[in-house]
């Protein structure tokens, strides 16, 4: 039986919710976590079928070390003896058109030395654009997640590269630095759904940075486990969490928060809300446009959300260890990226099409059944592919049509791959762009929330703090960027902000 009554109810048990409540918790706060899903972590999730357990869209995380942002946080609300990080040391696998190597991310020098010895013409170059990116990611880690007033008007001097770069596409730098095409393909590589011509280097400095930092780890027994020690966390401070609950408004008077209103028609009051749910779920279904002014209607209207995707989940009983296959592959068929984009941005899915294969049961046994394997396929897509892939109900025939053609692309595509794959299949199952917003709620399932395009970076999101006041939002709308790491950063951003407000109170 809930309260009637808490300091701050948390709407959605995404990362950013479940860090922002599991340290209010801690802070002695009375903490709602409301979620609608039947498990908490939204995209940071796992589901098991048959005994394989599949994660839902993420597939590794990063800073799990001491002084990482999850390692740091996990101390803090001492639950870090709760799950178990594996270090993942196995290569990542590349494969273009005409060229294939394999590095480690843990041995970024190692990789420099491949690309190297395939354009050594470009050698030189390639050391100053390290050097840059290394620079603006030097820059990003000192600001932190937060920055003083009163340092504002030395800012150039703190952080020259951050606003010399400020507005760079990762294209514009590597125009400056390179000239062959095919380099600049390789390079562009990164967990982004926009192509070179549209990404934030910043972006793209920051990930390198987290990469380099301490590497990836995979929690032991699937991606849940993170979500699952952080709720941990949130009721060992007596923090609550209730699932499969929607809520359905935010209760505002006189621009400030009241509380909120449930699927049920119960209301619980709270001083705070934080929003964890996409920019026009929170504001617009939840809050309500009579209680914005038209210029923040605008420019929510203005922002690009990110691509989709369309995730196949296969259980295999083949041996793809003995076939040498690396808990990663990164499948590139073309060096045209900018017309690949088009082409998804255009609402079709191109004949030639870049895709990842994950497969975490290489990296932790635990998550197939003996001698069998887990395997992940993931590709961007289009939300709006052929009048929302024929599908006014989803579960009519064209939209079942629709999702087994691109099933049975994918897997032939992995096929090159993978030999004989399609005769070992013994679950398979998919998500498309409309199963992610089903799950999550997520604004058209964008799988990165906004675009990270350089207007979309850093200050270019939204704030944490909104115009209605007690309100706060966390997640991968708000700045920084998106990414388990940053959306770690922006649920103790907020946690930090109403404790301070706590205190002035």
């Amino acid at each position: 039986m809930t309260r009637e009554k808490y300091d701050v109810i948390v709407i959605g048990a995404g990362i950013g919710g479940l860090t922002c409540a599991s340290l209010l918790a801690k802070a002695g706060m009375r903490v709602l976590v409301a979620e609608q899903s039947s498990r908490p972590g939204g995209y940071v999730g796992s589901f098991k079928r048959k005994g394989f357990t599949f994660d839902s869209a993420a597939h590794f995380v990063t800073g799990c070390h001491e002084d990482g942002v999850i390692g740091k946080l996990l101390r803090e609300l001492k639950v870090e003896r709760e799950i178990e990080f594996i270090k993942v040391e196995a290569p990542v696998r590349f494969i273009f058109p005409d060229f294939e190597f394999s590095f480690s991310l843990n041995d970024l020098e190692g990789a420099e030395r491949i690309i190297k010895e395939r354009f050594p013409r470009e050698a030189e170059n390639l050391d100053r654009y390290k050097e840059t990116l290394e620079r603006i990611g030097q820059d990003i880690v000192r600001l932190g997640s937060s920055f003083p007033v009163w340092k504002i008007p030395f800012f150039p001097m703190l952080f020259p590269s951050l606003l010399k770069y400020r507005n760079y596409t990762v294209r514009k730098l590597m125009d400056k630095c390179f000239t062959n095409e095919k380099l600049k393909t390789i390079l562009a590589i990164s967990p982004v759904t926009v192509p070179p011509s549209k990404a934030s280097l910043l972006m793209a400095a920051v990930m390198k940075a987290e990469s380099q930092e301490a590497g990836i780890y995979y929690p032991k027994r699937g991606m849940q486990s993170f979500a699952d020690v952080l709720v941990k966390g949130l009721r060992k401070y007596k923090g609550e969490l209730l699932l499969n609950t929607l809520i359905t408004k935010i209760l505002i008077d006189r621009g400030r928060v009241q509380g909120v209103e449930l699927a049920d028609g119960r209301r619980i009051k709270a001083s705070y809300i934080v929003s964890n749910a996409s920019l026009k779920q929170t504001f617009y279904k939840l809050v309500g446009k009579e209680h914005l002014k038209r210029r923040f209607i605008k420019r929510i209207e203005k922002k690009e959300l990110s691509l989709s995707c369309f995730i196949l989940y296969l259980g295999v009983d083949l041996d793809l260890e003995s076939l040498g296959l690396n808990f990663r592959i990164n499948v590139y068929p073309t060096y045209d990226a900018e017309r690949q984009y088009k082409i998804w941005k255009a609402g079709e899915i191109p004949e030639e099409f870049s895709f990842i294969i994950s497969v975490s049961s290489l990296i932790d046994p635990t998550t197939a059944p003996k001698d069998k394997h887990t395997l992940i396929i993931t590709t961007a897509a289009p939300y709006h592919y052929r009048e929302d892939w024929g599908a006014k109900d989803r579960r009519g025939a064209e939209y079942r049509r629709r999702k087994k053609n691109i099933m049975e692309r994918l897997i032939e595509k992995a096929e090159k791959i993978i030999p004989d794959l399609s005769s070992h299949i013994i679950y398979q199952e998919a998500a498309t762009p409309l199963t992610l917003e089903r799950k999550t709620l997520n604004t058209q399932g964008a799988i990165y929330g906004l675009a990270a395009t350089p207007e979309q970076i850093g200050p270019g999101r939204f704030k944490n703090k909104t115009p209605i006041r007690g309100l706060y939002l966390v997640g991968h709308y708000t700045y920084l960027a998106h990414g388990i790491g940053a959306v770690t950063h922006s649920g103790r951003a907020v946690a930090d902000m109403i404790v301070k407000r706590e205190k002035q109170r």
